[in-house]
């Protein structure tokens, strides 16, 4: 064989073996895709399992709950036979009364009036027994009523979170908002006869849930400089350093992206979101937006929003629901004359008494866990831990090379963004006027 031959079946040769280790490689980069997926079903069935262990022991619960429901209802049935013996031995002790009197005294005609005016009273005694066994039984009926349209508003919540059509949605959240109302009218129509009788507790009077509403706006500037840790300088023309805040943001997130580059396949589905109280934002005025460069943050505005946020958290999309599933059952079935820390800290027993929703308010959205840690201690650590129900603050911020100042700049610069957002959504007055 001649040399050409010879190099040119070497060169085929050579293009054969580049392309089978080049399929060599794919196939290694699909082994390491399906394993991740089936490390990824492991987790799944994991879960599913949980959740199904979860399932039993509510049933558990539901179950104890229903026996000592039953006992309540015993001791009730027991309660009324005593009252019904008692007061036929008093009917026994005043007829017995009446007549000996009336043998003692039968010209007496006062005595007899007297004895007459007992007897009536008995009556009305006994009428009065009577009407409050019937509203006894309505005011039952009206806690069936109210606790099956809750189980229906459950539903209806359920439905809502897997609905893709916005009709099927919009229908949904009006017929919530009507079961809604029936349960207001309920509640209202035996609340003022039968205190005792009340499925939530009456919530205690708000004084003044506006709390910008008597104060100057150099004491706003003072409490968001002190109270918060806000830089007042986004209220001033020209003072405050938008590049540096940008510049800062970028370093946390390069940051996020150094620790988490190892895992490419890292799942940007955490969320960092805010429970709000609607009645600290609901005197808001609706007005029209513009960009954070072009025009001033309303101090009073932004100081309004920032108190009504009373709790920072991130986690999965469905996290926030948690809490009101955990408030509800608490509220339904107690399991103790005090909730848990971890419920009263994480909801407002006195909005959910007077059946108002706090505002669930996405802040982030599609991030990466470390992003969305980051985000939340740095979301905590400006509005201030002590003004939050949050137990404690996050400790990400030790891995960022910032002082005070800039954090206090870059909380800043994050939160009037996530003020701009939710004025966004809700339609809400966000800048200052002329």
């Amino acid at each position: 064989m001649s040399k050409k031959f010879v190099s040119e079946l070497m060169k085929r040769i050579q293009e054969h073996l580049n392309e089978c280790q080049s399929n060599l490689r794919q196939i290694e980069t699909e082994k390491m895709y399906w394993k991740i997926k089936y490390q990824e079903s492991q987790v799944e069935i994991e879960k599913l399992q949980n959740a199904n262990e979860n399932l039993k022991k509510e049933n558990e619960k539901l179950g104890k709950r229903i026996s000592s429901l039953k006992q309540a209802q015993h001791l009730e049935q027991e309660q009324q036979k005593l009252s019904q013996q008692h007061l036929e031995e008093e009917n026994t002790s005043l007829l017995d009364k009446y007549q000996q009197m009336f043998l003692d005294s039968q010209d007496s005609n006062a005595e007899i009036e007297k004895l007459e005016k007992d007897s009536e009273k008995l009556e009305e005694s006994r009428n009065e027994v009577h009407n409050l066994e019937n509203d006894s039984e309505k005011l039952k009926e009206s806690r069936r009523k109210v606790k099956n349209l809750q189980k229906t508003i459950a539903r209806l919540n359920e439905k809502l979170e897997k609905s893709e059509s916005l009709e099927e949605m919009d229908t949904i959240k009006k017929e919530n908002a009507r079961l809604k109302q029936q349960i207001i009218a309920l509640e209202k129509k035996y609340d003022s006869d039968f205190q005792s009788y009340h499925l939530f507790p009456k919530p205690h009077a708000t004084l003044n849930p506006y709390p910008a509403a008597n104060l100057s706006e150099d004491n706003i500037l003072h409490q968001l400089e002190t109270i918060h840790n806000i830089s007042t300088d986004i209220f001033k023309i020209d003072s405050f350093s938008f590049n540096e805040a940008r510049r800062l943001e970028g370093e946390m997130l390069s940051k996020c992206s150094s620790i988490c580059s190892s895992s490419w396949w890292e799942k940007r589905n955490v969320i960092v979101y805010f429970l709000i109280d609607p009645l600290m934002v609901i005197n808001l005025q609706p007005k029209n937006d513009s960009s954070l460069d072009s025009g001033l943050i309303d101090p009073r505005f932004f100081f309004q929003f920032i108190s009504s946020i009373f709790y920072v958290c991130q986690g999965l999309k469905d996290r926030p629901y948690d809490h009101f599933k955990k408030a509800l059952n608490e509220r339904l079935a107690p399991t103790s004359l005090d909730p848990s820390p971890k419920i009263q800290r994480n909801f407002k027993f006195s909005l959910w008494d007077r059946f108002i929703q706090p505002i669930i308010f996405n802040a982030y959205e599609n991030l990466p866990k470390e992003e969305a840690f980051m985000y939340e201690a740095m979301i905590i650590e400006t509005i201030g831990l002590k003004n939050l129900t949050n137990k404690a603050c996050g400790t990400k911020l030790k891995k960022l090379n910032m002082n005070t100042r800039q954090r206090k700049v870059l909380g800043t610069f994050l939160m009037c963004k996530i003020f701009m957002k939710f004025g966004s959504k809700f339609g809400i007055t966000v800048f200052a006027g002329n």
